[in-house]
């Protein structure tokens, strides 16, 4: 029996909202106008973002009449020389909206909590984005890796994704059939565990932190498809397969 990569990618996009830990307080993450974490495109690059705070101000340049907070930043991608960001976060709506200066990249999301997810437009195609909110390289870890289906016989799919974790709060992305989707979730202590019902899914993910590695298994219940997935913070700083 042969399952469809559409299939397949719809499961990957539950797994996307896993949370995992790299130490083991469970401790939150942090807040403010910085953020840390993951870009991935559907080519399969992998780069990390970094925004920083300026200053409080007033614009309408996106919603009307609002707070905002200018953000600056980079994009790093491997390979490349870092690409400059600028932009703005809504500090009352939670909108966050940045661009390359010459627009060839440009990314809109929504801050939720202690995490930040949305899409982007770049030279490879869309793609998507999952930060820390109040992240910095200096206190989230990253995490890239892959994963396939095991299950039933001939299930051969394969999907990819990159988290970023901050006490007990994860952002993540995942790359499955040509599709990027971010998500966010928790972590207790490095045992992951979660159960997705949303939109008519019904997946289970189960993992372990193991300093700096990940690994664990999914299950897609309505589908009859399961797997695993594995990772660990070197993949991050090479663009994937």
């Amino acid at each position: 029996m042969r399952v469809s990569a559409a299939v397949f990618s719809a499961s990957m996009v539950a797994l996307a909202i896993v949370g995992v830990g790299c130490d083991n307080n469970n401790s939150s993450s942090p807040s403010g106008s910085s953020f840390y974490g993951m870009y991935t495109d559907q080519s399969g690059a992998r780069g990390t973002i970094t925004l920083t705070g300026v200053a409080p101000a007033t614009s309408s340049l996106l919603l009307g009449s609002t707070a905002s907070v200018p953000v600056t930043g980079t994009l790093a991608l491997a390979g490349q020389l870092p690409i400059d960001l600028t932009g703005l976060y809504f500090t009352d709506t939670g909108a966050l909206s940045f661009a390359s200066n010459d627009d060839a990249y440009t990314f809109t999301g929504q801050v939720t909590g202690a995490s930040a997810s949305g899409t982007s437009t770049g030279p490879n195609g869309p793609g998507s984005f999952a930060l820390i909110t109040g992240g910095t390289v200096a206190n989230v870890a990253v995490f890239c890796g892959d994963a396939v289906c095991t299950a039933p016989e001939g299930c051969t799919a394969t999907a990819t994704f990159n988290l970023a974790i901050s006490g007990s709060t994860a952002a993540l992305t995942v790359l499955a059939n040509g599709v990027v989707v971010p998500v966010g979730g928790t972590r207790t202590g490095d045992v992951v565990s979660f159960h997705v019902t949303d939109k008519g899914t019904d997946v289970t993910i189960t993992g372990v932190i193991n300093g700096s590695n990940i690994g664990g298994t999914w299950a897609d219940n309505v589908n009859g498809t399961s797997g695993t997935w594995n990772g660990n913070s070197a993949q991050c700083s090479t663009p994937s397969r």
